[in-house]
């Protein structure tokens, strides 16, 4: 009975050992969505490549989809940027993003290096009056920047954190479980059948 206990506090102890949160390498090509009204209606797509700056400047489209949809507002500079480990989204113009229930960029198709779910992001630049943290909404392989309503004349980057079981908490956690299994084994007497 003791090492039944004793083997179920191991395995419990390895599944609930603490994972670290920390920025995730980006790896492949990024789908780039334009959705408005709504996250149903697609406005305009497109795909940004790990480690590029991709622009909508005027006559520089580097990103079709996007740029084409984009109105020719004089001075129209529209930029993102997937870093190995964040995204950026730049706009500069006249106006503001007609409200809706959503108007704004989703990332997809976000696979990291560690093969694990995006968990969550850090704000770590914010250019956009009245955009906060709370505009932006995450799924295991995606990130929705939602700026509604915000003038457009900002940027945001965020960067995107994955969690990772840190190796040295389970070896500790194993090696000390392990450790007294073995001494209540040796120290516990035995119940003799006859």
């Amino acid at each position: 009975m003791v090492r039944t206990v004793a083997l179920l506090a191991l395995c419990g102890a390895v599944v609930l050992s603490p994972s670290v949160v920390s920025a995730d390498s980006v790896t492949g090509p990024v789908v780039v969505t334009w959705f408005f009204p709504d996250t149903s209606t697609v406005l305009a797509t497109g795909s940004a490549a790990v480690g590029t700056t991709q622009s909508c400047a005027n006559t520089t489209n580097t990103i079709p989809g996007i740029c084409a949809a984009l109105p020719p507002f004089v001075g129209t500079t529209f930029t993102v940027g997937v870093g190995t480990d964040s995204i950026t989204t730049t706009i500069f113009s006249f106006g503001h993003f007609a409200p809706g229930a959503f108007n704004g960029f989703v990332f997809s198709d976000l696979t990291f290096a560690s093969g694990n779910p995006l968990t969550g992001f850090i704000l770590t630049n914010n250019t956009f009056a009245g955009f906060s943290a709370s505009d932006v909404t995450f799924g295991p392989s995606s990130i929705a920047i939602n700026l509604q309503g915000l003038p457009i004349d900002g940027a945001v980057e965020l960067t995107l954190l994955t969690a990772t079981p840190e190796p040295s908490s389970f070896a500790l956690v194993g090696t000390g479980l392990l450790g007294v299994w073995s001494l209540l084994s040796i120290r516990l007497p035995r119940k003799r059948t006859s």
